[in-house]
């Protein structure tokens, strides 16, 4: 659906059309957030496939080159990320022989070279991701002082400090506990919105989960947030679903950082795959399938 709305969706008045090319979530802006968890589903699912020998190589391969594609189409940059993170974490926590590494190499060399060849399509389609796609842009574009927009709104990486800083004017109390639930809600009531929002709404606080908890709970909430995911990640898994549940836990506490997908209804996904490790196989004479 999206290669589809590719070639025949142009709309009008937007200086970059990726964001309207959302396939079965329509053509609306935010509809990015579902098509990248839905891409990062289908990717980790069949290279948990292939990793169980329950698939061959192609299963993978094809999806995961086809999601690359989506991305670029779509100008979805953190898609890349996310899968050098996920495959990092497949290689680093399998088994280590010689046959191993040599077919590992082959599918890193598979994967650079699709992601190479359809980051040209992106910087044709988006000139100006032509700079920010290197260490150095990247880097630049997380930290930049002026903001996610350029508009000096809140940046990823610095949205808790400025927040601290600017916002909570550096009060002890506000900074480990916050301002309290629904006190930062960027929604409307009866056509009222929070007074912080009200303040502060310019600044898309709440495009960001991190800086979104931050806000309303604190240093000591968004800790425990975060300390949520790594409590699952060291538990033990049913091993079966153990690096599914894995690559989505280590996804999870990225997306806190980068948006506000864990906070929408595209977050239910994930949190299904998360729990798919602590499931029960056993008990009732129920057998279970990986598929």
């Amino acid at each position: 659906v999206i290669l589809y709305q590719y070639f025949t969706f142009y709309p009008q008045g937007v200086w970059t059309r990726g964001d309207y090319l959302n396939g079965i979530f329509w053509t609306s802006i935010g509809g990015n957030t579902f098509v990248n968890v839905l891409n990062l589903s289908v990717v980790v699912y069949w290279l948990c496939k292939w990793n169980k020998k329950q698939c061959p190589l192609w299963k993978f391969l094809l999806p995961l080159c086809l999601s690359l594609t989506i991305a670029a189409l779509i100008e979805l940059k953190v898609f890349f990320v996310e899968v050098v993170i996920l495959y990092a974490w497949y290689f680093l926590n399998g088994r280590k022989t010689v046959k191993t590494l040599i077919k590992n190499v082959f599918i890193i060399l598979i994967i650079t070279a699709v992601a190479i060849l359809v980051m040209q399509v992106m910087f044709k389609e988006y000139p100006w991701f032509r700079k920010t796609m290197s260490l150095k842009g990247i880097l630049k574009l997380v930290t930049d002082s002026s903001g996610y927009t350029g508009s000096n709104d809140l940046n990823r990486l610095t949205a808790v400090f400025t927040i601290a800083h600017d916002f909570f004017k550096r009060d002890l109390a506000d900074i480990l506990l916050g301002i309290g639930f629904g006190n930062g809600a960027a929604y409307s009531l009866g056509g009222n919105f929070t007074n912080f929002y009200m303040l502060y709404g310019q600044s898309h606080y709440s495009w960001f989960l991190s800086a979104y908890i931050f806000v309303q709970c604190g240093a000591i909430g968004l800790c425990l947030y975060v300390s949520s995911f790594i409590y699952l990640l060291i538990k033990n898994k049913n091993k079966r679903y153990a690096l599914l549940s894995q690559i989505m836990l280590i996804l999870s506490i990225i997306l806190t950082l980068y948006n506000e997908t864990l906070k929408t209804d595209a977050g239910y996904l994930i949190y299904f795959a998360i729990a798919s490790g602590f499931v029960m196989c056993k008990g009732n004479g129920v057998k279970t399938s990986f598929s």
